[in-house]
């Protein structure tokens, strides 16, 4: 190993698995809240996600994040989980031979139906540790952002009502919790080499017990999916057209979009980092361009309605 990362060289001596004088290291890209890395020893192929230090700001348990983790891969959705680290923090996970997806991926039918059948399955696991709700997320990152001076989104504040409406309905017509993943990022998707193109959700920093149709508004907004996939993600999520869902799942798609913006924002006040800046900026002009749009009232309606227009 010629890669100098201290951290790592501790992590990699106290995993049995990853103690082997024989072993390859490889960096893998990627990553907005951990350094990941590649290591191949005689005993497998493993992971390793070390923890990028932040204030605590973002909201990031990790010892939910490894118990989660091993609840998702006994329920056959996540990769397998060898260990947890405590100093420095990291997960160690097994290795998927296969690739990370991205948005124009989704715009395959094959791959919405697997979608829905992989979130139909992480929903039916053992409960989670915590809980998960966006607007309490959403109203504890504007207190961030607000006390340290972070960047505000443009016009953020003019949007505050109707969010406030929003996330009233949604609350008000939701029937159930179940384990949710709550961050369901392309970079989060890794498709397996080989025969039926197997699909694994990683990464669950966030996963916590939550409405279970965030997860399909939350796939929608980060995957992109435009209405026609989001209609298939619906209607094969619950085996049937269910309108009222279907419309609550694109008022979680904005949610989505308005809480993770403000994620952006404290990264942005802490970090810098142009990248994180052009991605939320992206995002909120989507958030803002459904907020303006007229089809948001309908959305309210139909949602309040119990799907009829």
């Amino acid at each position: 190993m010629t890669i100098a990362d201290s951290a790592l060289e501790h992590v990699l001596a106290q995993v049995p698995e990853l103690a082997a004088q024989a072993r390859a290291v490889t960096p893998i890209a990627g990553g907005m809240t951990n350094r990941n890395y590649r290591v191949q020893t005689d005993r497998g192929d493993y992971v390793v996600r070390i923890s990028v230090s932040e204030p605590g700001q973002l909201g990031i348990d990790r010892g939910n994040e490894y118990r989660n983790s091993e609840r998702a891969w006994r329920a056959g959705v996540g990769v397998g989980v060898v260990a947890r680290v405590l100093e420095p923090e990291a997960l160690v996970v097994e290795y998927v031979q296969g690739r990370t997806l991205t948005p124009e991926d989704f715009a395959h039918e094959r791959r919405i139906s697997v979608l829905a059948a992989l979130l139909r399955r992480l929903h039916g696991c053992e409960p989670f540790e915590l809980d998960f709700d966006m607007m309490q997320v959403q109203r504890r990152y504007y207190e961030i952002v607000t006390e340290h001076g972070y960047p505000l989104p443009e016009d953020y504040g003019s949007y505050a009502d109707r969010a406030r409406l929003m996330g009233e309905v949604l609350a008000s017509t939701r029937t159930r919790t179940t384990p949710c993943h709550n961050d369901l990022m392309p970079g989060n998707f890794i498709e397996a080499d080989g025969p039926g193109s197997r699909i694994w959700l990683v990464d669950y920093e966030y996963s916590g017990n939550n409405d279970p149709c965030y997860d399909l508004g939350d796939a929608i907004n980060e995957l992109e999916l435009d209405a026609g996939r989001a209609e298939q993600l619906v209607t094969e999520y619950h085996g049937e057209p269910n309108p009222r869902e279907l419309a609550r799942a694109r008022l979680w798609s904005l949610m989505s979009k308005y809480g993770w913006s403000l994620w952006g924002s404290i990264r942005i006040g802490t970090t810098g980092d142009p990248e994180i800046r052009e991605w939320a900026r992206a995002l909120w002009a989507r958030a803002r361009a459904e907020f303006d749009s007229p089809e948001f009232g309908e959305l309210l309606q139909r949602t309040a309605s119990g799907g009829v227009a």
